[in-house]
């Protein structure tokens, strides 16, 4: 991904490439499994890997799941597995030795002076996985009551194995020292943090590339009595990171011991004593008091969800109305109105919705046709006053340069919408067809003037 190919790429092939190194890896971590910490992890992960199949494994886990290879490896350790007195690594095989030697020699099972076959000798053994720590429970457990071992691991939980909570976990210590177990197999919880009490001896199934983490593990051991470590390696990759956490320890242990790598800046810091005091160490015991000793710590609570407020109950009268309803669908008694449900194959037509605070017209009744048409004398007098020149210029507004603005076809349809005869309709033709300077002559001869009955006269 750093080369100038793959910073050229484009974001799919960049995006295969990396789900096949995430496969690869997957495959890469059983393998160390196999190698470092036997057969029946192997097993449990690769069953994982196969689940992941059908949630989000590609086309590459398909290849592999599908393989014939992959399917008889699974059908060949499986029955392996199942059986109870199986071990799966030399590393087991060899734990199960030391441990059984070391509480043989420390007497246990045989009666002590209290009258009880348990003694004070505590084992506790370190593995980095779940798997391998369950699978050495396992086989420790088959020698009980000589050995009572229990597993201890965080709070979080992983692929087929639950955490345990902070109870679970002080329960446990409390049982480890009380010697109701005396093998703990724990994971990196183990190493630091807890008091776990005196431990007589460490034994770490897998080794570390941290100093640090070895040697907090090699710290559980050797506090009021001698204690021992044994550390079980196999040649390869763990050999390698055993050697190179001891090389880093006892290199950084010499450069603090020579103090030459190291620069004091006292001008620009102060010390917290004077440059003359020289404190020395006094040597006390010191008493716990009883309300500080904390037999049982308190288990943090989860915050979890809020939970809902119940709904709001309302003491209201029988069969009244609830909910919120609009003015507008009131009847006239103040009740709701019922809604009209219509089938779907009604053939009344559909009327548009009415829009909110729209009223609704009232429809009238017809009028009878005598008070709608016009009686006889009306229509007389309206043909007469048609016909005169008074009326017409009272209807028709100023014209302008050309007497086509009077619009005539408009005017005669006008005309003929009101019943008005042939004459006037003739005379209105024949007005559209005057030019314009007969009108501007027309209108200088009678501006001035009353009208005149022009009945009687030719044309």
């Amino acid at each position: 991904m750093m080369s100038d190919s793959g910073r050229n790429a484009s974001m799919g092939l960049k995006g295969m490439i990396n789900q096949m190194f995430t496969l690869l890896a997957s495959v890469a971590h059983g393998l160390d499994l196999l190698k470092y910490h036997g057969i029946v992890p192997f097993y449990r992960h690769m069953l994982h890997f196969k689940a992941n199949d059908g949630k989000k494994g590609g086309k590459y886990l398909k290849q592999i799941v599908e393989n014939e290879h992959f399917k008889k490896l699974l059908q060949h350790i499986e029955p392996w597995s199942k059986a109870p007195d199986f071990i799966g690594h030399p590393k087991l095989e060899y734990l199960k030795s030391v441990i059984l030697n070391h509480f043989l020699d420390a007497g246990e099972g045989n009666e002590q002076a209290d009258g009880t076959n348990r003694t004070a000798t505590r084992v506790m053994i370190f593995v980095h996985f779940r798997d391998s720590a369950e699978e050495v429970t396992r086989v420790l457990k088959r020698y009980d009551p000589m050995i009572r071992p229990h597993i201890f691991v965080g709070q979080s939980s992983a692929k087929g194995s639950e955490g345990m909570n902070q109870k679970t976990q002080l329960d446990i210590i409390t049982k480890f020292k009380n010697g109701t177990y005396n093998t703990l197999v724990a994971t990196s919880i183990g190493e630091e943090g807890l008091d776990i009490g005196e431990v007589d001896r460490i034994v770490c199934y897998d080794s570390s590339a941290s100093p640090i983490r070895m040697l907090q593990r090699m710290g559980r051991t050797g506090r009021k009595r001698a204690g021992n470590i044994t550390l079980l390696v196999m040649k390869g990759k763990e050999e390698d990171s055993y050697i190179k956490a001891k090389d880093n320890y006892e290199k950084m242990q010499q450069i603090i011991a020579s103090g030459t790598r190291f620069t004091y800046h006292d001008d620009r810091s102060a010390r917290i004593l004077p440059a003359g005091i020289r404190p020395v160490a006094d040597k006390r015991i010191v008493d716990i008091p009883i309300e500080n000793s904390q037999p049982e710590m308190p288990e943090p609570k989860r915050k979890g969800r809020v939970p809902k407020r119940p709904p709001k109950v309302f003491h209201m009268p029988d069969n009244v109305e609830t909910g919120f309803t609009r003015a507008s669908t009131l009847g006239d008694d103040g009740a709701p109105k019922k809604k009209k449900t219509k089938s779907k194959n009604s053939s009344e037509p559909v009327l548009p919705r009415k829009r909110t605070g729209e009223v609704t017209p009232e429809p009238v009744d017809i009028p009878p046709p005598s008070s709608v048409y016009l009686a006889r004398d009306q229509q007389r007098m309206l043909d007469d006053r048609m016909e005169k020149t008074g009326p017409i210029q009272d209807t028709i507004p100023q014209i302008g340069s050309s007497p086509r603005q009077l619009h005539p076809e408009r005017v005669i349809q006008r005309v003929h919408h009101s019943s008005t005869t042939n004459r006037t309709v003739a005379a209105l033709q024949k007005l559209s067809q005057v030019s314009s300077e007969a009108v501007d002559r027309y209108q200088r001869i009678f501006e001035g003037y009353p009208l005149v009955d022009l009945d009687g006269l030719d044309d």
